[in-house]
């Protein structure tokens, strides 16, 4: 990774590509998700509890996906912000 400059940047880029499949494959499960919740607790012989933690589980990371996606859409917009009134390019620390 310390040989090629652009080394950093290609993993980072691989690695959201792999996130944002998995969230997308979350996010298709969870109607599935959800009538699964509601059959079990309509179901009176089921043992729900932990059928449903894994729901709520589910639910969970659909949520901090869609959560996390959108602060780092708020982040960019505040560089590209700081950007326009700097009149140069904008590095983290």
């Amino acid at each position: 990774m310390q040989r090629h400059p652009d080394a950093k940047a290609c993993l980072e880029g691989c690695l959201q590509d792999q996130l944002d499949q998995s969230h997308s494959i979350l996010i298709e499960a969870a109607p599935e998700a959800a009538q699964c919740l509601i059959d079990i607790t309509r179901d009176g012989r089921c043992k729900q509890y932990s059928k449903i933690e894994a729901v709520k589980t589910l639910f969970a990371i659909v949520e901090k996906g869609k959560t996390e996606r959108e602060v780092a859409d708020a982040l960019k917009s505040l560089k590209e912000q700081l950007t326009a009134l700097e009149g140069g390019p904008v590095y983290d620390v």
